[in-house]
């Protein structure tokens, strides 16, 4: 089981939409055909905020999975057309 983890700072006009795009992001996330599970949540404390807007955890069986899952048109379309537009920063690592 692999666990992608991203975490996502939005440019400073969009911030007040993290709880938005977070919902978003499951929804459309949630429809890929590789994901074993997904969980997107926004900061929970101030610390945090000052950071991160969005929070994505996503569990596949395989970094073989994680590669199909990001050439995909699901995954493609939501980062290329979505969030791009509204990303300052991510940062994305995977763990077993």
């Amino acid at each position: 089981m692999v666990e992608r983890v991203v975490m996502v700072r939005l440019r400073p006009d969009y911030r007040k939409s993290a709880a938005l795009v977070a919902r978003h992001t499951a929804e459309v996330l949630g429809a890929v055909a590789e994901l074993r599970g997904i969980r997107v949540g926004v900061p929970a404390d101030e610390r945090t905020r000052r950071d991160w807007d969005v929070a994505i955890l996503l569990r596949f069986d395989d970094l073989a999975a994680v590669e199909r899952y990001r050439a995909g048109e699901i995954h493609r379309k939501y980062f290329d057309v979505y969030l791009r537009p509204m990303l300052e920063t991510i940062r994305v690592w995977n763990f077993d």
